[in-house]
């Protein structure tokens, strides 16, 4: 990346413009890296749950982890990574009364364990009849927690270095997304010397497996509610899925694609997903009711969820998170952004007119078949 990483991420490679006129320019080496990546979720997930998906995770998402514990390690050895700790473990108190914090912390984790979008349903769907859910639930929750934390101090371990080593205010290297993986990082690297040449390959095919065994994973419910519902193979669902996700994903290998990803970010992470638990907290508390869950929950635990989790799905969970919602929402028009508010409002009509599209065309098979 020489010695500018800002310039040649954002000027040579992706070509980037700040508003939509770059749409229409596709980056060719994008191009080509997301078609190599679609293909290897197809390659990946049409082998089925076992050949592909169990292998390949649990291959990989164990040498995730040592890779990330290995890069935290060596990050808080660096002089100056004091600064970074001490900025990650300081409070500002004054921040829990903003709205924007907890969406973006309720959007995190549910992005992180997977919530509001079915992946942890399909997945489920697999399990045997007698298992420890609520002891898989927690193990889950404490491993991915305990994940992000040790990323955490690495990450904050090195910009205190690299605000030691530069002289740079610790905010002026504060950013978030592809900001943070691919100029702050490379300017880290090229401070570390011959160091960086090794802990940069390792740091980049970390992420590259994070974000392989989460297009795995997203794609999962979609496969099984195709293979399922239009009664064909799990090869033609995935091969289905994986070429329409590539279509859509041509939009991101545009010059526009870094404006593109950091909405289409924001927006399912802070405002869809948050529709999604409140439709499933409903939907399994209002409607199914809660009955049959807890007795399924708790048959072979020791750990059981009684009232107390009754008034938290029914009432407490869908209540916070539609008020955090509604407050996001009033935010985002207030902000007058006019192309920020259209790219969402065309996102959130796409999500809602293609499962009716599905649903008709499910109804029009179910009655030839009938």
């Amino acid at each position: 990346m020489g010695s500018n990483p800002d310039a040649f991420f954002n000027v040579n490679l992706l070509h980037s413009t700040t508003n939509l006129s770059g749409i229409t320019q596709i980056i060719p080496y994008v191009f080509i890296a997301i078609l190599v990546l679609w293909v290897a979720v197809w390659y990946i997930s049409h082998k089925g749950l076992n050949e592909g998906i169990g292998k390949f995770t649990s291959l990989f998402v164990p040498l995730l982890f040592i890779l990330g514990i290995g890069i935290a390690i060596y990050n808080v050895t660096l002089p100056g990574a004091s600064i970074g700790l001490v900025r990650f473990l300081q409070p500002n108190w004054n921040l829990l009364f903003s709205a924007d914090i907890w969406l973006a912390a309720f959007g995190q984790i549910l992005f992180t364990l997977s919530l509001g979008i079915t992946v942890v349903l399909s997945y489920s769907s697999h399990l045997p009849e007698k298992i420890n859910l609520t002891r898989n639930a927690c193990t889950v929750i404490l491993a991915n927690c305990g994940f992000e934390l040790i990323n955490a101090i690495g990450v904050f371990s090195i910009l205190g270095y690299m605000s030691y080593t530069t002289g740079l205010s610790f905010d002026q290297l504060i950013t978030s997304g592809s900001g943070l993986a691919f100029v702050v990082f490379p300017q880290v690297f090229n401070i570390l010397g011959d160091v960086g040449y090794i802990l940069g390959p390792i740091f980049f095919f970390s992420i590259l497996i994070a974000g392989l065994t989460t297009a795995i994973s997203y794609i999962e419910p979609l496969v099984d509610s195709f293979e399922h519902t239009f009664k064909i193979s799990r090869k033609k669902a995935v091969t289905i899925i994986t070429f329409f996700g590539f279509l859509v994903s041509i939009l991101f290998t545009t010059a526009a694609g870094n404006l593109l990803i950091t909405l289409f970010d924001d927006f399912l992470n802070n405002f869809a997903l948050m529709i999604g638990i409140i439709l499933q907290c409903i939907i399994f508390a209002h409607i199914y009711g809660t009955g049959d869950l807890k007795e399924v929950l708790n048959r072979e635990t020791w750990f059981t969820v009684g009232t107390w989790w009754d008034v938290i799905i029914k009432y407490i969970l869908p209540i916070l998170i539609a008020v955090l919602w509604i407050i996001g929402v009033y935010d985002l028009i207030m902000a007058g952004n006019v192309e920020k508010l259209f790219i969402y409002v065309v996102i959130a009509i796409t999500l809602i007119i293609v499962p009716f599209i599905l649903n008709f065309i499910d109804n029009r098979i179910n009655k030839v078949d009938a």
